[in-house]
């Protein structure tokens, strides 16, 4: 099974959007100060490219509503679910990385082989379920919990963490086109029709909900400048200058 193939033509969660969230966590490691692991960075990569594979175009909420076949068979985390299926059903295509040498009969070597494909295979599920942005109010809370107590911060909970910001990075790129161009096509792609209205969600999303994530990361010490939130502050300032009417213009204009 090619990964790539399994990403449908939606206008939003489609292969384009995976690569840039892929690009977006690569750029996030190097700007951590948190020591990651290469098993650590590699798992990263893996649940980013993968993290929307065979994303149907919609969201949760319609799986529930619709009780679709991909609801019935994940009711929590309907999508996230599905697309960590499809990377453990590529398991055998990329397994090959941590064989043992095949040379050597070392029941030790081959067991700590297979505990270690278990634990990787554990982590990308769990970081890919991590994405689930609609669980906010529990995987959210707790992620935020942890990462408020005083360091040393568990792995797996700061690499969910680089994943869920790789996976809204377009709204704190040093680009407000590139803001605009990717709302654009989740606008589309939601079939919104109240244009107005789904301005003025964007500008609480980006004043609320992603500025306070943000603020975990360099509160907790993940990040050790604000490059970031800068970036995000001059997005949000450049939306909040427009009247309504102005960055509906700007959102219709875009395209990537």
């Amino acid at each position: 099974m090619n990964l790539a193939k399994t990403y449908k033509n939606n206008e939003y969660h489609n292969l384009t959007h995976a690569l840039h969230v892929t690009i977006s966590v690569s750029h996030l490691i190097s700007m951590t100060s948190f020591n990651l692991s290469p098993m650590d960075k590699l798992v990263l990569i893996i649940a980013a490219i993968a993290h929307d594979a065979e994303h149907p175009g919609n969201n949760n909420e319609y799986q529930r509503e619709n009780d679709t076949e991909l609801y019935k068979a994940n009711p929590v985390s309907t999508l996230e679910s599905n697309s960590a299926e499809i990377v453990k059903k590529l398991s055998k295509d990329y397994l090959f990385l941590y064989r043992s040498d095949q040379s050597s009969s070392s029941k030790t070597e081959n067991d700590d082989n297979l505990n270690l494909r278990r634990t990787f295979g554990s982590h990308v599920h769990t970081l890919i379920l991590s994405t689930d942005i609609s669980m906010g109010d529990v995987a959210g809370t707790r992620l935020k919990s942890a990462l408020k107590t005083p360091p040393p911060h568990d792995k797996v909970d700061v690499m969910a963490y680089l994943l869920r910001m790789a996976d809204i990075a377009c709204v704190f790129q040093p680009s407000y086109g590139v803001y605009c161009q990717w709302a654009r096509n989740l606008m589309i792609e939601s079939a919104v029709k109240e244009l107005g209205e789904f301005v003025m969600r964007q500008k609480g999303f980006l004043k609320g909900y992603v500025r306070g994530e943000l603020m975990i990361g360099y509160q907790s010490g993940i990040f050790e400048d604000k490059v970031l939130l800068n970036c995000l502050d001059d997005n949000i300032e450049r939306l909040e200058r427009k009247t309504v009417e102005e960055a509906i213009d700007d959102l219709l204009r875009s395209e990537i």
